[in-house]
C-alpha cells in the first residue's frame, strides 16, 4: 500500500514538473489543487478498495485454516 502511494505521488511530482514546464504561472496556480486533490482522492478510494479485498482474504484464510485445524 505504501508502495502504491509513494508512486502515486512521484508521478503527481513529475506531471507537475512537465506541467509547469507548459503551462503559464497562472493556469499552474489552478490546476495545481485539482491535481493534488485528484491524485488524493484516487488514492483513498484505492486504498478503502484495497483494505476491503484485504480483509475479505484474510477472513477466508482464517475461516480455511479453522476448518482444517
Amino acid at each position: 500500500m505504501t508502495t502504491v502511494w509513494g508512486v502515486a505521488y512521484c508521478l503527481e511530482a513529475a506531471v507537475r514538473v512537465g506541467l509547469s514546464y507548459t503551462l503559464s504561472a497562472d493556469t499552474m496556480v489552478i490546476v495545481s489543487p485539482f491535481l493534488i486533490y485528484g491524485v488524493l482522492g484516487a488514492l483513498v478510494v484505492w486504498t478503502t478498495m484495497f483494505g476491503k479485498r484485504a480483509r475479505r482474504k484474510g477472513e477466508e484464510r482464517a475461516a480455511a485454516a479453522a476448518v482444517q485445524g
